[in-house]
C-alpha cells in the first residue's frame, strides 16, 4: 500500500510498504494492507515501516494519520530517521526544555498552558528519539 510522510517542510516519505506500525494517543498500531478508513492522532514515538527485508524506522512528533484502504498518510510537526538521531543534541534539546518547563512551574504567574503543552511535547519528541537511537544503535 502507498505510504506518504508529510512534515511542515514538505514530503520526507514516499513508498510502497506491507504494514506500518504508529504510536497513537490509543496505544501502537499496525496498520496492513485493506484496513477500514480512519483518522488518529499520533504522539512522539517510533514508526516502524516493512517492506520486504527492509524494515525502516523513523521517530516521529505528535501528528496525525489518515488511513485509506490503499493508502497511508502520515501528517507530523517533525520526524528524522533512527540513524540521523544526534544523541548529544537530542540531549541538550530535552535539558533546555526540562529547564524552561521548570522556570514557567516557577513563575505561576505567567504561566501559558500552550507553551507547557509545546515543551511537554517537545520532551516527548526528544525522549523517543533516544528511546529508538538506544534499540537500533
Amino acid at each position: 500500500m502507498a505510504f506518504l510522510l508529510v512534515t511542515p517542510l514538505g514530503v520526507m516519505r514516499e513508498t510502497e510498504v506491507e504494514s506500518a506500525v504508529l504510536p497513537s494517543a490509543l496505544g501502537e498500531m499496525e496498520i496492513l494492507p485493506g484496513h477500514r478508513p480512519l483518522l488518529a492522532l499520533l504522539v512522539p514515538g517510533e514508526l516502524r515501516l516493512r517492506r520486504g527485508e527492509q524494515p525502516e524506522s523513523l521517530v516521529i512528533d505528535r501528528g496525525f494519520v489518515y488511513v485509506s484502504q490503499e493508502r497511508i498518510v502520515v501528517t507530523v510537526e517533525q520526524a528524522i530517521t533512527v540513524r540521523e538521531v544526534d544523541l548529544s543534541a537530542v540531549e541538550l534539546a530535552q535539558k533546555r526544555a526540562e529547564e524552561a518547563l521548570r522556570a514557567a512551574a516557577e513563575e505561576r504567574a505567567s504561566l501559558d498552558p500552550e507553551e507547557i503543552k509545546r515543551l511537554e511535547a517537545k520532551i516527548r519528541y526528544q525522549l523517543a528519539q533516544k528511546a529508538a537511537k538506544n534499540r537500533y544503535g
